[in-house]
């Protein structure tokens, strides 16, 4: 439901704005925080599995939310069109808080599993230490940069996919809903391949590091393929080219989380995380800011076009750091 409840304001409040001002489309953003959530979850992975599964346990995690991915455009169409948009909003919220509370109740009892862990000793280091130890770490100001660079044209894709389907392609919210179903639900398979793919090459003697960074340069091969969507006209052909962004960035992502699991230190993880997404949901309000200015002027093409380029460069910035380093970068022991 966390992920029906972010999406909604990705399609729900689309219609009822004019198309004249797109600084209408702002209160987009009031899902975006919901991502961070994960964070968190992510962050707490990293405790319970080896590095050598890493690749595949996490994203596995991660992707509970993919039903409420996959099933969000036809529910918000279904809803917005017989009810009014409103309800599209309401239903997934108090969806949302009857789940949190079963959550919370089932939750109070410490899992018989985690008597197992060994305990992180992150209590115990200050605040200020911890954030010391993310931000003088040069391999994780790698990664970070790479990500300032490219969760814009994530996010980018997310706020405006519908909007471009309706404007460009000329497809109704109903349409919509039949078709923009597809894209996540193929492209989350694509993503458990790819790190079932990266794990499998930890197990036959690669560096964790290089592994990942493996995939993520494999996967960016495909950005050159965004550049065909601003010339598209048909339907399917357009939902086929989303499907690749999806897989594209989504592979990147859980690939960036993951490397960060193991260029920080342990006591550090979730701090290290945390900022990652954090600065990387700046950068992506920030070009989303002026996005809306930038399609009334010139139309889809431009910012299509730039945010093709975004994970190329950042795919170069990893390359430039990583690639001149003989040594790993392991921050930490392989298992728990």
């Amino acid at each position: 439901m966390r992920a029906d409840g972010i999406d909604v304001a990705r399609h729900a409040d689309y219609r009822p704005f004019p198309l004249d001002d797109r600084s209408h489309y702002r209160p987009r953003f009031t899902g975006a925080g919901g991502i961070r959530d994960c964070a968190r979850a992510d962050a707490g992975g990293f405790h319970l599995v080896s590095r050598r599964a890493a690749g595949v346990c996490l994203p596995v995690n991660q992707y509970h939310s993919v039903a409420g991915v996959d099933h969000r455009p036809p529910f918000v169409a279904w809803v917005t069109l017989s009810t009014g948009w409103r309800w599209a909003f309401f239903i997934p919220a108090m969806a949302g808080v009857v789940v949190g509370i079963l959550w919370f109740i089932s939750s109070r009892k410490t899992p018989p599993a985690a008597e197992d862990v060994v305990q992180d000793t992150a209590a115990g280091v200050p605040l200020v230490e911890r954030y010391k130890m993310v931000l003088t770490s040069k391999p994780i100001w790698a990664l970070l940069i790479a990500r300032l660079l490219t969760d814009p044209f994530w996010f980018f894709y997310q706020y405006w996919q519908v909007g471009f389907m309706q404007e460009k392609i000329g497809l109704t919210l109903a349409e919509v809903g039949k078709l923009m179903w597809l894209p996540p639900l193929v492209a989350v398979f694509g993503v458990l391949a790819v790190c079932w793919a990266s794990d499998r090459l930890v197990a036959r003697g690669m560096d964790a590091t290089r592994a990942r960074l493996t995939i993520i340069w494999s996967v960016t091969c495909l950005a050159p393929l965004v550049f065909l969507l601003p010339s598209i006209s048909n339907a399917w052909a357009a939902v086929a080219i989303m499907t690749v962004i999806n897989f594209m960035c989504t592979a990147w992502l859980s690939m960036a989380t993951i490397m960060m699991g193991g260029l920080a230190p342990r006591v550090a993880i979730a701090t290290a995380i945390g900022v990652m997404s954090a600065l990387g949901g700046v950068t992506s309000i920030i070009f989303n800011g002026f996005v809306g200015s930038i399609i009334d002027h010139f139309g889809y093409s431009m910012p299509i076009y730039a945010g093709a380029t975004l994970h190329p460069i950042g795919a170069l910035v990893l390359a430039a750091f990583f690639l001149r380093r003989k040594k790993s970068f392991i921050a930490r022991p392989e298992t728990v």
